[in-house]
């Protein structure tokens, strides 16, 4: 039988995090004339609901 290492509890993969500075550059290439979101958050490997989010939010401090 071979031999198994322990399961490890980290079995749950690190959520990423991004810097302000990061989503700004990404929420500016998304709102770009003729960018497509879902092609902007394939190129940063995001989930495209995720990049909609921070354009929201992005509009929501602009507007303050």
């Amino acid at each position: 039988m071979p031999y198994l290492p322990p399961e490890s509890n980290s079995a749950k993969p690190k959520r990423r995090s991004f810097s302000a500075e990061q989503k700004k550059v990404i929420v500016e290439e998304a709102l770009a004339p003729g960018a497509s979101v879902s092609r902007v958050a394939r190129v940063h490997d995001l989930n495209t609901n995720q990049v909609f989010k921070w354009m929201r939010e992005h509009q929501v401090r602009r507007a303050r």
